[in-house]
């Protein structure tokens, strides 16, 4: 059909290492965002979380109602205000992201994971 010369698949390829590398608020962590800037349906961020880390003192919220966390390697805490999830190498978790959370990893133990968020919500 002649109309298949005019159509292509939109692929967008990311290398973790040339991955955009992501401002973090803890030292020491280090994140790559994985899916295209441009990109607002979805956002994916891979992360490496040092041991005895944490996303914030208090909970906090992200403009995004739906977050999805797999954990690669090591061990990762998610807390909400009434339950606390301990997620090892190949759990994963969705939850509303608009509900109030926070993250932490053992101090022995760091955790390399990859966070989904749609629709995306920028840096």
């Amino acid at each position: 059909d002649p109309g298949d010369l005019l159509s292509h698949t939109e692929a967008s390829y990311v290398q973790l290492e040339s991955a955009p590398r992501l401002r973090t608020q803890t030292a020491g962590n280090e994140e790559h965002l994985l899916t295209p800037r441009k990109e607002n349906r979805l956002q994916v961020i891979h992360a490496v979380i040092e041991p005895g880390s944490s996303g914030n003192s208090q909970n906090y919220s992200v403009n995004s109602p739906v977050h999805f966390v797999h954990v690669l390697d090591g061990r990762l805490t998610l807390s909400f205000q009434d339950q606390n999830w301990e997620l090892g190498a190949g759990d994963s978790l969705t939850f509303d992201g608009n509900e109030s959370h926070t993250w932490s990893t053992f101090e022995d133990s760091g955790a390399t994971v990859l966070w989904c968020l749609t629709p995306a919500t920028g840096e």
